[in-house]
């Protein structure tokens, strides 16, 4: 599948997977970890939703919650003094949006309080092995962030072989960030190789959504210190 496939797919398929795994709890309540971030970045969600997502979060797992760019502000408010931090995503989807518009989307981020952001590589310049060009991308876009908020780069392992995945979670982690985390929105599974291959070059690495009680033990065998759920 080449990458212009992989992008229409991922725009087609990303909301209704978020939705999908939102929806159902079964099999993702007992999952645990070093790190989690609570994922809800449905686009349909509403003000009520996101005010249950913050009580949520308090009494989960998680210390982080991950939600629309535009909650930020209000979800910030509400979780100030719980510990918890306010997480976004841009760069919507696989980071091919311009790295003007993902420092623009960073930058508002940061200023409505987020404490962490969750930046996508771009994988149409990764799966054609501009490293450079991706690097410098990434390094821009996430320029808003420094001393103020967590990076936490995004890699689609659908559009790269286990090499690329590892030299691109290399790029990624030359440019700061603090995880890569990985997501399989069209194949709808991270494999443990795949988790492998980026921690075998040094880099944290965390794993984001289709996380369950029956693969986290695996995941974290292979060397994933983070995981994003809808549950958790």
């Amino acid at each position: 599948m080449d990458i212009e496939q992989i992008i229409k797919r991922v725009a087609e398929e990303v909301y209704q997977k978020i939705r999908a795994e939102e929806q159902s709890s079964g099999g993702a309540a007992g999952i645990g970890g070093e790190e989690w971030i609570l994922a809800r970045m449905r686009p349909d969600m509403s003000f009520d939703e996101m005010k249950r997502a913050c009580a949520e979060v308090k009494t989960s797992k998680a210390r982080t919650l991950c939600i629309p760019q535009w909650f930020v502000a209000d979800a910030a408010e509400t979780l100030k003094g719980s510990g918890v931090k306010v997480a976004t995503v841009v760069g919507l989807p696989g980071g091919t949006t311009s790295s003007f518009a993902k420092y623009a989307e960073v930058k508002q981020a940061v200023t409505a309080g987020a404490e962490a952001i969750l930046i996508p590589a771009n994988m149409q310049l990764c799966q054609m092995s501009e490293w450079g060009a991706a690097k410098n991308d990434l390094a821009e876009s996430m320029t808003p962030c420094k001393d103020r908020a967590a990076v936490y780069a995004l890699l689609e392992v659908d559009a790269l072989s286990c090499d690329q995945l590892g030299t691109a979670a290399e790029m990624c982690a030359s440019c700061g960030v603090d995880a890569v985390l990985l997501s399989a929105v069209v194949g709808g599974r991270v494999s443990d190789a795949q988790v492998q291959a980026v921690r075998q070059k040094g880099v944290s690495v965390g794993v984001y959504g289709g996380v369950s009680a029956s693969t986290k033990a695996d995941y974290e065998k292979a060397g994933a210190c983070c995981f994003a759920a809808s549950v958790c």
